[in-house]
């Protein structure tokens, strides 16, 4: 039995790498289709397309880590706890940083969904993994769950980008 949890658990977080390589390389293509002329438009797109990759590379990479710490025989603490540190570490950078390159845009002024959005995402992640790491829940689930959470947070970044891309923008001086 302890052999087959152990192979479900890597299957778990495996499909969650997968699904964060799809998504970055979604949200390549809609990059690379939907160029269009400078602009704030563009700019606030290049934006979250940028946020989006930083998270769904990080979550393939988080999502990886205690699969391959695993191979290492090493003690479950460690194979958990090193990999939510450092996405405990890592969360906040992939919050601000977005906000801070928004705010270069001179005329941008995020609504309040996506600011509301931002934080209860960031408070959700951070809280996961400090009740894991403090033992108040299970470290293993409380880290799957929180990269599952990066993940829709990076999925939502992506239906913005598309959505922006798929609108109908007119052409200047229309």
């Amino acid at each position: 039995m302890g052999n087959r949890s152990r192979v479900l658990d890597a299957d778990y977080f495996l499909t969650i790498a997968e699904l964060a390589v799809a998504l970055a390389g979604f949200g390549s293509l809609a990059a690379l289709i939907g160029r269009r002329p400078g602009g704030e438009s563009a700019a606030v797109d290049a934006n979250r397309l940028r946020a989006m990759l930083e998270r769904s590379l990080s979550a393939m990479i988080l999502a990886v880590l205690p699969v391959s710490l695993a191979r290492f025989e090493l003690s479950p603490h460690l194979v958990w706890g090193a990999p939510a540190v450092l996405f405990a570490i890592a969360e906040p950078y992939l919050h601000v940083a977005p906000v801070r390159r928004m705010r270069r845009i001179p005329s941008y002024q995020p609504g309040l969904a996506y600011r509301l959005s931002g934080w209860v995402g960031l408070v959700l992640i951070l809280g996961l993994l400090f009740a894991g790491l403090v033992g108040l829940i299970p470290l293993q689930p409380a880290f799957g769950l929180a990269l599952v959470i990066e993940l829709l947070v990076a999925a939502t970044m992506f239906l913005r980008v598309a959505s922006s891309l798929m609108a109908m923008h007119e052409p200047p001086g229309a």
